[in-house]
Formats: C-alpha cells, sequence, structure tokens
C-alpha cells in the first residue's frame, strides 16, 4: 500500500473513530446524572458518577504506554478498553432492576 493511500485509510478510520465516540459520549454522559437523580441519588454521589469516567480514563492513560509494550499490539488495548467499557453499562442497568426488586419485597 502506498503512502498517500495509507494516510487516506488512517484519516477516514479517525474520522469514523471521532464520530463513534462522539455518539458515545453524547447518549451516555449527558443521561447519567438524570439517570441517578430517578434512582434518588444526592449531589455529592451524582458528583462521584459524573467524575468517575473522566478519573479513570485519566488513570488508564497512565498505564497505557506500559500495556503496548507488554502486548505489542495497540489494537488488542483499543479492544480490550471498548469492551471493558461495554461492560461498564451493565450494572448501570441492573442497579435499576434491583432497585425495583427491592422495593416490591420491602
Amino acid at each position: 500500500m502506498t503512502k498517500p493511500a495509507k494516510l487516506k485509510k488512517s484519516l477516514i478510520a479517525s474520522f469514523w473513530d471521532g464520530i463513534f465516540a462522539s455518539c458515545m459520549v453524547g447518549l451516555t454522559n449527558d443521561y447519567i446524572a438524570p439517570y441517578a437523580l430517578a434512582l434518588k441519588a444526592n449531589t455529592s454521589q451524582i458528583g462521584v458518577l459524573s467524575a468517575l469516567p473522566n478519573l479513570a480514563a485519566s488513570l488508564a492513560q497512565l498505564k497505557t504506554a506500559d500495556l503496548t509494550e507488554k502486548l505489542k499490539s495497540r489494537k488488542k488495548i483499543i479492544n480490550i478498553f471498548v469492551f471493558s467499557h461495554a461492560l461498564a453499562g451493565i450494572p448501570i442497568i441492573l442497579c435499576h432492576i434491583c432497585l425495583k426488586l427491592i422495593s416490591l419485597i420491602f
């Protein structure tokens, strides 16, 4: 593959990555606080919930270079973090279901 073709392919991939990252942020970050309010969270809990994703991302960046050297592949690292991000939504959904079950029991 020639250098201009490789550059064009990389730019297209970067463009699509930006679109999907923007969708992910828009669909998750903007609705976490209202969801927490619906679950009757107080202001300090909402503050922690809002700050936690940025803190986790910053801390993950500290070890990403070491992880890249260990796994020898950036693609593997990206897949690991994307999968873990997708799994992080499951406890959030289950929280609402568990609260409904608890209210039915008590």
